[in-house]
């Protein structure tokens, strides 16, 4: 049975229960049911359908909800286009996906009828596009597929079973899966959403402050984000949230270790996945002492691998590749690097895939994983993934830059350009055409960046100059 199919069952169930709360407004199941049915309806009379894209660009809020799931309801899969996004940034992912529509307001649909349009939707069809850094100064679009979605959400169902109608925060922005994750995880059992807006969502005292006041059970956070929570002045306010959820980077030890201070009634998992395995493929419990990316989800099969992707034995270090229900399709429009990344399955059924994380692992005697890094330049900086080639080919783009680079210092990202630039001049550039998480909190101007014989940046020299400066 379908995700939706499943929320129209519960909608049955429980019409009258507080479906989603945003501040003073409450929407019960059957008026959420009724809102995003006429919007599915006007979207289907409009051409939406299997394997077309519907873009939403709206402020967090009721409206933002009724359009996800209007969208889907419809058969189309989303596109979050995040107004917060600088334009040119919106300009490319519009331009490069070619949604059918663009939702920056609801459409006065109050003609269209209040009946399910029941759009066919298979495991296999698109649920979502959503844009990450690209590696080669590109954003690619991850093609998802509802199979993955229904994969994810049953097995939290079945693993948590005590989690079904707890009331659920929602902080996370459209263009990370964990949104979805967020609602879909409380609306198939009647429990309810808690939709935090912009600033709560992004501020630790406003969010511990609706934590408190709305009561909220449940949360999924970033570790940098988390850590900030666990202060003394904000702790106290979280105590009926009593099941975490850490996703999006590295949680350390430290982070760990406050948590089981601050909150001892309350349970800490550490969540590891991306967008092209339907946001999770390891999960495990953390405690103060011990803090691994876990072991797979069901449906997932997770391979750890040499360079001649051969398995490697327990307590080496290789990649963490992917296989099972939870594969994307693939990226938008970009068969070469789709193939690049999903490679074939030497360990699975003919023509069955996996993902190339690019991420580090060992596996331990009792069969948990612990993370190890980057096999690239691909980094992490507040829960965020950034390709820093992207953030190099920005600060390229300037008239007055002809070498490029970029890095991370601690929690900092650093941009180096040669052979001339105004620093501020540059991350305003920078600021115009990338996201705010992908803006350098410094730019250094050299007058040349180190290469090694074949041309290519030397990091290891970079590196060792940084340290020099400093």
């Amino acid at each position: 049975m379908s995700v939706l199919a499943e929320f129209r069952d519960q909608v049955g169930r429980t019409p009258d229960v507080v479906a989603l709360e945003f501040g003073d407004l409450a929407l019960t199941y059957r008026e959420l049911d009724e809102r995003t049915n006429r919007l599915a309806n006007h979207l289907v009379s409009s051409g939406a359908g299997a394997e077309s894209v519907i873009a939403i660009s709206l402020p967090r809020g009721v409206e933002m909800v009724v359009a996800l799931l209007g969208v889907l309801k419809s058969g189309a899969a989303y596109l979050p286009l995040d107004p917060a996004y600088p334009e040119e940034r919106i300009r490319f992912i519009s331009q490069d996906a070619r949604p059918a529509q663009v939702l920056t307001e609801l459409p006065d649909d109050s003609a269209s009828p209040i009946t399910d349009p029941r759009a066919e939707v298979h495991p296999l069809h698109p649920a979502y596009v959503i844009y990450t850094s690209g590696s080669t100064g590109t954003p690619k679009g991850v093609v998802g597929l509802h199979g993955g979605l229904q994969t994810r959400l049953r097995w939290f169902d079945q693993r948590f079973p005590d989690q079904r109608t707890a009331r659920a925060g929602a902080k996370t922005s459209l263009n990370f899966l964990d949104s979805i994750t967020e609602l879909f995880s409380a609306w198939l059992h009647g429990g309810t959403v808690v939709l935090a807006d912009q600033r709560q969502a992004a501020n630790p005292f406003e969010l511990a402050a609706l934590v408190e006041q709305a009561k909220i059970e449940r949360l999924t956070v970033v570790p940098s984000l988390l850590a900030a929570l666990l202060s003394p002045r904000l702790s106290g306010k979280l105590v009926t949230c009593t099941f975490w959820m850490s996703s999006g980077e590295r949680l350390t030890p430290a982070t760990a270790a406050a948590f089981a201070r601050q909150l001892p009634g309350a349970r800490l998992h550490n969540f590891y996945g991306t967008s092209e395995v339907s946001a999770d493929s390891l999960w495990a419990p953390v405690t103060a002492d011990d803090v691994p990316i876990g072991t797979p989800v069901d449906g997932t099969e997770v391979r750890l691998l040499d360079a001649a992707l051969q398995p490697v034995p327990d307590d080496v270090v290789g990649e963490l590749y992917v296989a099972g229900a939870g594969l994307a399709r693939g990226y938008l429009r970009r068969s070469a690097l789709t193939a690049e990344r999903f490679v074939a399955d030497p360990a699975g059924e003919p023509g069955a895939r996996m993902y190339r994380t690019g991420d580090l692992a060992v596996r331990r005697a009792d069969g948990v994983f612990e993370y190890r890094g980057r096999t690239d330049e691909q980094v992490k900086i507040r829960g965020f993934r950034v390709e820093l080639g992207e953030v190099a080919a920005a600060l390229r783009s300037h008239p007055d830059v002809e070498m490029a680079a970029a890095t991370v210092e601690g929690s900092l990202l650093i941009g180096h350009v040669a052979p001339a630039g105004d620093p501020d001049e540059l991350r305003e550039h920078v600021a115009r055409q990338l996201p705010a998480h992908m803006v350098p909190a410094q730019v250094r101007v050299r007058s040349s960046l180190p290469l090694t014989p074949s041309g290519k940046l030397d990091r290891m020299k970079l590196k060792d100059q940084n340290r020099s400066s400093g």
